[in-house]
Order: structure tokens, then sequence, then C-alpha cells
């Protein structure tokens, strides 16, 4: 939630004395644990192609009336319409699954309540409802397809409706909190916690009314938030705090900067002047080379706003209050901005989808797959050294269906490469897809066992995109050994595909094309 304005607060008495006839002193209210038979809504779709210089297709779907949050497993959070003809929000939080047409309904608030904000991976979904007076933070975990309470708090004045945000990534989640002490003393947090642990951090913490910590983000071992200022000034800088060395540091300097996200070695920020806040910009920051690049240019004249700006895999997006304005995407890796001549609002990258609404066309939600942006999105991931150098077990266990189902894209593409190292052709056989060549997979091998070339190395970045049942990932590197006795370093990134084929992620033959 974007802090940019506080509104006045005179009714700190009466406010008091709500809370207290309604919490009065009884205990935390009981939440199920168990979703004991959640809705399955089977979704419509249209696809509309769209042709121009960048010739691309998007899905419209009626029935999706907002989506806040995705992961790279292809899954979204959001709401559903009741009924999309006449459109009525349904109350409760449901996982989006576009590829199959389905949404899967995971909570529904108890009544007085309702969801303010969500996010998921591939585990967990966590999500935070609230009332007049008091939030809590629920955690689904997808496995056990069991809920509980991980975090509660009561509104205050001073804090104004600062309810929490949340972010998750691998099994961390990453959210910002406000409450008293012991002492009265307003405290603003930035708390993570180790959800396959439970163990509990607190990242950044600031004291007093006239500052507060934004929500925030993660990737990888990195989580970005913005420290903003209740003051004449309206000061707000950008910080990041990285959890395997626990430094943080300064990044946004010279300017107001707030609501960062964060995508593997991009982070993405609005900014704007102190003296005309309501003009905003939209800034990249590459966390590799310290670089800071102007993604728009609105001067205090316009009147321009910019405003959240998301990012997944390289592919970034943002709002703003101009009229009917054109969906923009600034491609990282290649400095490249498209224009796709589609009015849009409530504009996001979520995992692998690219989502906007427009009232003029309806009710619903419109996607757009990122592959539409390849070979121009960034799949390398922020950390090298985490990269696959190997597979996550040896060729010398049986490959049963059991371990293979378990492999992430990743995984497969590491086992898949290590098996042509090691010349374990029956392997291959196994890993590779069919149909998705010029020739038959016999015709494919024959060839592969002709080529007295060796696979020295490689490495694979464990970043990915999966769009149903296809996905993508980057090789970062490969090293090969040639008869003529040389060795041959690959250090571009090329981006392999696959298909999945009975729960398993298989290797297509024209991977790298």
């Amino acid at each position: 939630m974007e802090k940019e304005e506080r509104q006045p607060y005179f009714l700190g008495f009466f406010i008091f004395m709500l809370i207290l006839m309604v919490e009065g002193c009884s205990q935390p209210e009981s939440y199920p644990k168990t979703i004991t038979a959640p809705a399955v809504i089977q979704l419509t779709q249209k696809t509309i192609h769209k042709v121009d210089s960048d010739p691309y297709k998007y899905f419209y779907f009626p029935q999706i009336s907002q989506v806040i949050g995705g992961n790279i497993n292809g899954e979204l959070v959001g709401f559903l319409w009741e009924r999309a003809e006449k459109p009525q929000q349904l109350r409760a939080l449901y996982i989006i699954d576009p590829a199959q047409k389905k949404a899967t309904k995971i909570a529904e608030p108890q009544p007085g309540f309702e969801i303010h904000t969500a996010a998921l991976d591939d585990r967990y979904v966590a999500w935070v409802e609230k009332n007049k007076v008091r939030w809590k933070l629920c955690l689904l975990n997808k496995k056990a397809k069991s809920i509980k309470i991980i975090d509660q708090g009561k509104y205050f004045t001073e804090a104004g409706t600062d309810y929490p945000s949340v972010a998750l990534y691998n099994g961390i989640l990453v959210y910002n909190v406000s409450f008293k002490d012991k002492t009265k003393v307003m405290l603003s947090q930035i708390v993570a916690q180790d959800l396959n642990t439970g163990r509990k951090m607190i990242l950044g913490e600031v004291t007093g009314t006239e500052q507060y910590l934004g929500p925030p983000s993660i990737h990888e071992d990195n989580v970005v938030w913005h420290c903003g200022e209740w003051t004449k000034e309206m000061k707000a800088e950008v910080y990041l705090y990285n959890l395997t060395d626990h430094k943080i540091q300064q990044l946004s300097h010279d300017t107001p900067a707030i609501t960062p996200t964060i995508w593997g070695k991009y982070v993405v920020w609005s900014t704007y002047s102190s003296k005309v806040p309501e003009t905003k910009n939209i800034v990249l920051y590459n966390l590799a080379t310290g670089t800071r690049t102007f993604l728009t240019e609105a001067v205090p004249s316009q009147r321009l706003e910019y405003w959240r700006p998301t990012i997944s895999h390289g592919v970034v997006t943002w709002n703003t209050n101009k009229p009917d304005h054109e969906l923009v995407v600034f491609l990282a890796a290649t400095g490249e901005r498209r224009q796709l001549k589609i009015k849009g609002e409530q504009i996001g990258v979520h995992g692998s989808w690219l989502t906007w609404r427009h009232a003029s066309n309806g009710p619903g939600t419109f996607l757009l797959t990122l592959s539409n942006f390849l070979p121009a999105l960034d799949l390398t991931g922020f950390s090298p050294e985490k990269a696959f150098s190997r597979p996550p077990f040896t060729l010398d266990v049986v490959l049963d269906r059991s371990k293979l189902v378990r492999l992430s894209p990743p995984e497969a593409i590491a086992l898949y490469l290590e098996a042509a190292k090691e010349k374990r052709y029956d392997l291959l056989e196994v890993l590779l897809a069919d149909n998705t060549g010029l020739a038959g997979n016999e015709t494919y091998l024959t060839d592969i066992r002709r080529d007295q070339s060796k696979l020295i190395s490689y490495l694979v970045s464990r970043d990915y995109l999966i769009e149903g049942d296809k996905a993508y990932v980057c090789i970062l590197e490969k090293k090969i050994w040639r008869p003529a006795g040389e060795v041959m370093v690959f250090e571009k990134p090329v981006i392999f595909h696959l298909t999945k084929k009975k729960d398993i992620w298989k290797v297509d033959q024209l991977a790298a094309q």
C-alpha cells in the first residue's frame, strides 16, 4: 500500500473507546485451520491477437476482477466477480490458474473483515484481513491445506490505515508492521519470517510518529523497502537488506523514493520532488552496476504521476494518472521500451503474466504471457554463484518417476546437461520431450552420439518462467571440448525451453532456439 499522504486524525479518544467496546478483554479470534470445501470456478477466456511491429496475443478473463500477486509457476492470486454479466465482487481470495482456466477459493474473511493484500510462492499463500479496528496476517500451507494466523494487531490513530503489506519468495515471508510498545512509543518494522523453520527477524525499525517503513519486496536473498517521513520535507529513501550477510544499504539518493520492488539484480521505485509530490517518475536501479535509469520523464508542470511499478524477469511496467494511458513495458535486459498500443489501468507484472483492466472493455482482466517478450526476458537471476553446476542427485541413483516429478525446470535442465556430459544417452531419451523438433527423438539422439565434442561444465540459473505446460530456463555458461583440442567457453546467456509431459519437465529438441 502506498503511503504518500497522511490524513490528520482528531478522534483519538473516540477510536480508543470504540476499540475497547469491540475488543473488550476477549482472546484473539479463532480462525479455521483448514479449508474443508474450497469452491472451484471454471473460467472463460477470450484470445486476442494483436498484429503490429511486435505481434503478440493476450487473453481476456471476464470473471477475474483483480489480480494482486503471482509466482513464477504461473499462478495468480486475486478476486473474482460473482457474475461477469452483473459484476459483484466475491469476498473470497482465489488462486487463479490461467493456463487451466480455473480458480480455487483459499479463504473467505469472517463477517466484518476484508482482504487487504496477498502474496504467494510455490508452497505458501499469505494475506492480510482487516476491519476498522484490527488486522490479522494469515498463512496457507498449500501442501498441508492448513491455515493459521501468524501475526495480528490493532488500528491506532498515529499509524492511520497502515495495515501490513506482504511479499513471499521461496518460503521467506516479509511484511511491514506498525504498533505501540509498552511505553506507548510507535514502532514501524520490516519483519522477515522463514516459514519452514518459523524463525523471525527484524530487518529494519524506526520509532516515533514522524517515520514509517513502507511495503517490502523480496527476491532471492535481497529485501527492499522505503523509509518515509511525515514531515514538510516528505523525505523517503529506499533500502536493501541482504539476508545472507545481514548488511543494509541505501539505494536511493538526491530525491525521495518510495514503493520499491525487486527482481534479480533490478530494483524499481517511484521518485518525486518534496515540493511537488504529486509529480512522480519511475526509476530502475541495477544492483550489479550501481546505475540508475529514469524510465519516465514527468515534469511538475504536467502534474503527471507514474506510480506502483512492478517487475518480473526484467519486464517493468507501472501505472499513471494520464487519461487513456497505453500500456508501456521496459525490458531491462536490452534497455528497450515498448508501447503496446492497448489502453489499461491497474497494470502489473505478476510472476509469469502482465495484467491490466480497462472499464471500457468490460469488468474483467486482461492477461499477457511474458514469453511474448522473448528473447529479451532476463532469467539470469542475481546470484551466479548459486546457479546449478550439477543436478540435485547423481546419475547413479534410479531415476524413477517419483524423483522426476519433483524436479523444477532448472533442475530438469541440469539433469539433462549432466546426462549429456556423461554420455548417458539412456537418460537423455527419458528427459527429451517428444514431437518438439524437426526430427524424431531417435534420429536426434543418433546425431548427438555422432558428435565428438564433450561438455565439460555448465551453469544453470535457478530463475525460471512457467506458462502452463511450457517453461523457460537460462543457461548462464557452457564449456565444451572440441575434437581439435580447443576448449570453447560460451558465456552469453541462452534461454532453453521445456514441455511438461505427464507431470515431468522434459527438454525440447530445439530448446535453445
